[in-house]
């Protein structure tokens, strides 16, 4: 059995890509592990209440250390599937199963699309898809069939022995893994140009969250870009969120989002008011209400959600 203290800190994500510049960007390979530290302190954010702060620890487990424990399996699957006999077939099939587990949570039942009680990835896709109308007739997010789908085919290449097509589901899933990353980023900054001094809304801390969890990539892409959305979306206590406003945070993740072939501005969709991720925009404003989940209720789900996954 795996904690998630020991997917936040395992050096196997080095194997992963993208594992390198979240290092570099942060300066710390345990840079998920030092967010949920400070979270758990109420001395490293005093100003954040307890609902702040565990918003922040919710967020940075689902958007960075799922993230990457997801993207460490199924590059483990292909590596295993390239290096090992076809004798072997269980120790590709384990790791790919981990990570599609790992997306969806075991919360989220059989029926299609889910349930409203998810708290993984799965999840966040669904409750940012709707702000962007990117949502399915059935309110799951477009972009967890897509994926769902592509584990489903990464399964029979598996089967077929196939490595070529199982690399290629995993650069398809890939990109689709950040919309919900990009999506509730955009969300958040929308919510917070409406907030003032010392504001006590659990979306500040989860917003942070969401930058944080995309910044590596929009660096990568644009550092005057990732700059405006690091400057806008910091923890900001005694000076006015966003300061920017959130135009200047669409826009400038348009910028970025230019600038990265693997992701598909449309998957991010736009809001009602017309402020997209592909042109930016000018004006808008949301209504969108987060409900703080308690922390002792959190670590028991993921602690079984691990243990069933991971035993």
């Amino acid at each position: 059995t795996m904690s998630f203290f020991q997917f936040a800190t395992t050096s196997s994500r080095a194997t992963v890509p993208q594992f390198e510049m979240f290092r570099e960007y942060f300066g710390d390979a345990r840079y998920a592990d030092q967010i949920i530290t400070r979270a758990l302190d109420p001395n490293q954010i005093p100003l954040a209440s307890r609902e702040q702060r565990t918003g922040l620890l919710v967020k940075t487990i689902q958007l960075m250390v799922s993230y990457m424990t997801i993207l460490q399996k199924i590059n483990e699957a292909v590596s295993n599937c390239e290096t090992l006999p076809s004798s072997s077939s269980k120790y590709i099939e384990k790791p790919w199963d981990q990570a599609a587990a790992l997306f969806i949570g075991s919360l989220e039942g059989s029926d299609d699309g889910g349930t409203v009680d998810g708290l993984m990835l799965y999840s966040v896709a669904k409750d940012t898809c709707g702000e962007f109308s990117t949502c399915d007739p059935e309110k799951n997010a477009v972009t967890n069939e897509e994926i769902v789908d592509l584990f489903y085919s990464g399964r029979g290449a598996i089967s077929a022995q196939n490595c070529a097509a199982l690399q290629r589901a995993v650069n398809e899933i890939e990109p689709l893994l950040m919309i919900p990353m990009i999506q509730g980023t955009l969300s958040r900054s929308l919510v917070n140009e409406d907030l003032t001094f010392f504001p006590k809304d659990t979306s500040l801390t989860e917003g942070y969250a969401f930058s944080q969890s995309i910044l590596p990539y929009i660096d990568n892409s644009d550092n005057a870009a990732a700059e405006t959305i690091k400057s806008n979306m910091d923890l900001q206590f005694v000076v006015e969120p966003v300061p920017d406003g959130a135009p200047a945070v669409f826009s400038a993740m348009a910028t970025a989002l230019g600038k990265m072939p693997n992701v598909n501005c449309r998957d991010v969709g736009k809001t009602v008011d017309g402020l997209d991720a592909c042109t930016g925009g000018a004006n808008a404003s949301s209504a969108y209400q987060t409900q703080p989940l308690v922390l002792s209720i959190l670590i028991t789900v993921f602690t079984f959600c691990t243990m069933f996954v991971f035993s």
